[in-house]
C-alpha cells in the first residue's frame, strides 16, 4: 500500500521558488489543505479586513456621481505583495434626496492617491494576528489618481433612483435594499492585484450614510505569481 505524506503547516507555511519539488501541504490532522485555499489562508492568519463606521456611528459617502479622483475608500497594495479581493460590503442607512445610489469597485496598476483620507488599520481575521497586512488603508476626504494598466472593475451596481422614504413602528416603506454585498466566490472570478496596485472603491449618493467593509487575501508576490 502507498504511503502518501504532508507537510503540516498552518503558520510557518514554507513557499519556495517557482519548479521546486515539495510536500503536499496538509492540516495537522491530515487533510489535504489545497482542497479549500480560503480556509488554509485563514488559519495561516493571511486574510484582513478594513471596515468604516464603528456600531451606530455611520460615515458620511461622498455627494454626487463617481469621480474617478475621489472614491470612499482606497489600498495601496506595495510591491513584492499580492492581494485577491474576497467581499465588499456595503450597507445604507440614509440616502438623501431622489439620486442615483452608485457603488464601484476598482483595481490596477499606475494609479497612486494624492491625499489619504482617515487612515484604517487592517484587521487579521485570525483573533491572534501571526500576520500584519503591509497595506495601506484609508476613507472619506480622498484624492487619488485612477488606475492607467490593467484597470478593471471588480464590482458594479447600485439603483435607478434611490430615495430615502420614512420608516414607522409598524410598517417599513423603504423601496431599496439596505446591504449590497458581492463575493468572489459568488462572481465566479478571482481579481489578482500585484503590487504596487491599487484597489479603490467609490460609494456615492446624493446625501448618504452607511457602513462598508472590505475583506481580502494577501501574501508576498513571490508566494503565489
Amino acid at each position: 500500500m502507498a504511503l502518501i505524506k504532508t507537510r503540516a503547516r498552518q503558520t510557518t507555511v514554507e513557499r519556495v521558488a517557482e519548479g521546486t519539488e515539495t510536500f503536499v501541504r496538509g492540516f495537522r490532522d491530515g487533510t489535504l489543505s489545497m482542497a479549500d485555499l480560503q480556509t488554509a489562508m485563514a488559519l495561516e492568519g493571511r486574510i484582513f479586513e478594513a471596515k468604516a463606521g464603528t456600531f451606530t456611528a455611520p460615515i458620511t459617502f461622498k455627494a454626487g456621481a463617481i469621480v474617478a479622483t475621489t472614491p470612499t475608500y482606497e489600498m495601496r497594495i506595495p510591491a513584492g505583495t499580492t492581494i485577491i479581493p474576497l467581499e465588499l460590503n456595503v450597507q445604507i442607512e440614509s440616502i438623501g434626496t431622489a439620486l442615483i445610489l452608485e457603488i464601484l469597485a476598482t483595481g490596477g496598476q499606475g494609479g497612486s492617491t494624492t491625499t489619504a483620507g482617515t487612515a484604517i488599520v487592517p484587521a487579521n481575521l485570525r483573533s491572534d494576528a501571526p500576520v500584519k497586512s503591509v497595506c495601506l488603508c484609508s476613507h472619506t476626504t480622498l484624492t487619488v489618481v485612477a488606475p492607467t494598466k490593467n484597470y478593471q472593475e471588480i464590482w458594479r451596481t447600485g439603483e435607478i433612483s434611490a430615495v430615502n422614504q420614512t420608516h414607522s413602528d409598524t410598517v417599513s416603506v423603504y423601496d431599496h435594499a439596505h446591504t449590497y454585498n458581492w463575493k468572489a466566490a459568488d462572481a465566479g472570478a478571482y481579481t489578482a492585484l500585484v503590487g504596487a496596485s491599487n484597489l479603490f472603491f467609490y460609494i456615492s449618493t446624493q446625501a448618504g450614510t452607511g457602513f462598508f467593509s472590505i475583506k481580502w487575501m494577501e501574501l508576498p508576490s513571490g508566494a503565489i505569481v
